[in-house]
């Protein structure tokens, strides 16, 4: 069976480099067959690339004089790079090159298991932020996950970053990590099991690494190794002791630090290695000092005589490492409290045994985990879990005994609350609770007869109004008032969101279509759907067509509410990016007229008056009074495209590309000018999916009045979002704050592309 291995594999490091071919030889031996998936992340490969390059310009002379150096001075980072991409080449297991998330989830994988790890993949200053590949959050859902010995570089999480790690490992099956001491960290994330693993360059033997190892020159000599992540006086002072009183040179390296002759017995300076070399230095060194975990645990496969001194990063997994193989007495802090190395006593004998025993405990652990099927994931009311609920009121609205209410939390999302003296544990709210209920699936293609004619779906288009004026009234490209048209001229009802006199974006039922008009137009903002599920099923009731426009999951709430497949139901899902918090829109509206003295009447999102490609926030106020600026320069939409503001489920939605909810689904067709240059006019184009027989039917009605042409799923999400929103450290602080700061200026304060246009104003 085959296995796809997600890790640091393009770090130049000895240790990152080896425990991914550590971990693919393991599991070769296993009888798996497994792939290292080549994530060439650009913030870790920019890190040891010489020839990188901070700015472009022709007048960067920095860069011109360093790339001199670089072929003069420099030589030997040329000579690693080589070294180390030549490595990756020859031993590990690689798929194509992937440099983004999108181009990992481009890719059909077809691999039977997944595991992500091991190293620190979970360091958020290493991964600049907690990176969803990491996590393998780029796989379909039915897919195995596993985290074998994943390491955070730390015993604790930042307060800010529980609920990404929340989020995430929620979809993972298996969890290790490789520090014990972190396991109550990441068991405050998550209610599955957690073990401790090896760092898996401790699963293979001596001979295995005896296959890879390039000798140095050196090796006919006895010498000291030293091997150093940074600078320490106090492991510098130790090694020389130890070459003064052994009378024995001293070969130096480190990863990070220039050139530089430190000892007097120096025999050697090795900057030019990459993990064969690495391997071979140990291998023929007579003593090894070191402050580097992996130098560590070379040190111990080759039993040599070591000193290890604690780097103020590694410190805490050196010193637990060492504890669990009785070995803490190699361990120094103070130069003075050392006094020779002759003192420094290793039973290899039981460190070896030791080690066994944590290898067999290892091994298992992938054993157990590399069996096919997954446990059925949780929802709300078993789990408590906020990205497992996404507020649909369909738990609500179905209690036949009223015993749930939805409560606000401080962030201003709703959650149901069960009344236990009301409850009969008769369970109907679990049964229609939408999240995971495998309505949604990947395999979403459908057939459908129409007539004579054999349909397949999704069927995709791109389309707009022929009408000019009310393809300039839309959002996108007009699709939503010829639909609700056909409704309203036959005696039916549409349901859309508009705002209330208190500008509080909410579900209601139109009969005319001017109250539908009420409904175009973007409302970035998490709608209230209360009590609006009830209204609907009556209308259904009395043989009312019915028209529901929404985002996907308010869709899939209403049909679980039903219950069952209404031939007068016709749902239209409008590709939601995210649903932002009501509580932060009221808030900002409050400050604008505060600001204003004036009441907003009106808040549009997307205002076409400077194009389609570069929609305007237009803010009304009674007034008559407006603001009209830039998307990205007003401050709580700007919030909203980064993603800041949306409800926790929203970074977990599982209604995403192919899968859908809605008969048929409407969104901006971004990215139309890939594909079809002449379409992109700036006055809106609509992406249209046919999901169902009713689609079809939608789009039948309607289809004389468009401009249309069939598309593809691919061409149809080249910009639209495939995946859910990914939720930053920023997203947490923001609402930790939200209750403190003056909304105005705290929205501001994220807003990075305001401060760059209000930098450049006053320069």
């Amino acid at each position: 069976m085959k296995i796809g291995i997600l890790t640091l594999n393009s770090a130049h490091n000895f240790g990152a480099s080896l425990q991914a071919y550590a971990l693919q030889k393991a599991l070769e031996n296993l009888d798996f067959e497994p792939y290292i998936i080549n994530y060439r992340y650009n913030k870790v490969d920019y890190v040891y690339n010489p020839y990188r390059r901070s700015k472009k310009g022709s007048l960067d002379i920095k860069f011109y004089l360093s790339r001199i150096k670089l072929h003069t001075l420099d030589k030997y980072k040329i000579r690693k790079y080589n070294n180390y991409e030549k490595f990756f080449e020859d031993y590990l297991n690689l798929t194509p090159s992937y440099k983004t998330l999108n181009q990992l989830m481009d890719v059909d994988w077809d691999y039977d298991f997944y595991i992500c790890g091991s190293d620190q993949i979970w360091n958020s200053h290493i991964t600049r932020g907690l990176q969803p590949p990491y996590f393998l959050d780029f796989l379909p859902k039915d897919s195995k996950k596993i985290a074998y010995a994943a390491s955070l570089g730390t015993d604790t999480i930042n307060e800010y970053d529980i609920p990404i790690f929340k989020r995430y490992l929620f979809n993972m099956d298996c969890i290790s990590v490789r520090e014990g001491s972190s396991i109550n960290a990441i068991k405050e994330c998550t209610d599955k099991p957690v073990d401790v693993t090896l760092d898996p360059t401790l699963l293979l033997e001596k001979n295995d690494y005896d296959a890879l190892k390039i000798d140095p020159e050196f090796k006919d000599k006895d010498y000291i190794f030293v091997y150093v992540i940074d600078r320490n006086e106090e492991l510098y002072q130790i090694a020389e002791k130890i070459s003064q009183e052994e009378n024995l040179p001293v070969v130096f390296s480190s990863p990070y630090l220039q050139p530089d002759k430190v000892f007097k017995n120096q025999m050697a300076e090795v900057w030019d290695m990459g993990p064969r070399e690495f391997l071979g230095a140990i291998a023929n060194a007579k003593y090894v000092v070191t402050n580097s975990f992996h130098g560590n645990i070379f040190s111990i496969l080759y039993k040599k005589p070591f000193i290890s001194a604690p780097h103020y990063i590694t410190s805490a997994r050196v010193l637990e490492f060492l504890d669990s193989i009785n070995l803490k007495q190699v361990l120094f802090t103070d130069s003075n409290e050392f006094t020779t190395i002759h003192d420094v006593n290793i039973d290899y004998d039981d460190v070896e045994k030791r080690l066994e025993d944590l290898k067999e405990h290892s091994i298992n652990f992938l054993k157990k985990s590399l069996v096919k099927g997954k446990e059925p994931q949780k929802n709300y009311f078993e789990n408590k879990l906020e990205i497992t609920c996404y507020g649909c009121h369909a738990c609500k609205e179905i209690c036949p005994v009223g015993a749930i209410t939805m409560v606000e939390d401080s962030e201003g999302f709703l959650y149901p609350e069960i009344q236990e003296d009301k409850c009969t544990q008769c369970d109907m709210c679990k049964a229609h609770c939408i999240f995971s209920r495998g309505i949604i699936t990947d395999e979403n293609v459908q057939e459908g007869i129409i007539g004579d004619e054999n349909v397949v779906y999704p069927k995709v288009y791109a389309a707009y109004n022929a009408d000019d004026d009310i393809r300039a009234f839309s959002s996108s490209g007009g699709m939503f008032l010829p639909l609700a048209q056909q409704f309203i001229d036959n005696e039916g009802y549409v349901v859309g969101v508009a705002y209330d006199s208190d500008m509080e974006a909410r579900y209601m039922i139109a009969k005319t279509m001017d109250e539908c008009r009420k409904f175009s137009g973007s409302k970035y903002v998490r709608s209230n759907i209360e009590n609006i599920l009830p209204q609907i099923k009556k209308l259904l009731d009395e043989d009312k067509p019915v028209l529901f426009t929404g985002v996907p999951c308010h869709v899939e709430g209403l049909k679980s509410y039903i219950g069952e497949n209404r031939n007068n139901l016709y749902t239209a899902e409008i590709l939601c990016h995210s649903n932002p918090s009501p509580k932060v829109l009221k808030k900002y509206i409050q400050y604008l007229e505060e600001e204003y003295e004036s009441k907003v009447i009106d808040f549009k999102f997307k205002n076409k008056s400077e194009g389609w490609n570069s929609p305007s926030v237009e803010i009304i106020f009674e007034n008559g009074k407006k603001i009209i600026e830039n998307g990205k320069y007003n401050n709580y939409n700007n919030a909203f495209q980064k993603g800041l503001i949306s409800r926790p489920s929203c970074y977990n939605c599982e209604f995403v590309k192919e899968n859908r909810a809605g008969d048929i689904t409407i969104a901006d067709f971004w990215g139309i000018e890939k594909t079809e240059p002449e379409w992109n006019d700036n006055n809106g184009t609509s992406l249209v999916i046919l999901n169902n027989n009713k689609g079809k039917q939608l789009l039948d009605k309607i289809k004389d009045e468009l401009i249309i042409i069939s598309k593809t799923m691919d061409e149809a999400f080249v910009r639209n979002h495939k995946r859910p929103i990914i939720m930053r450290r920023e997203r947490n602080e923001f609402f930790s704050k939200l209750d403190e700061e003056n909304i105005g200026e705290l929205l501001y304060s994220y807003n990075s592309p305001k401060h760059r246009l209000m930098k450049t104003k006053k320069s």
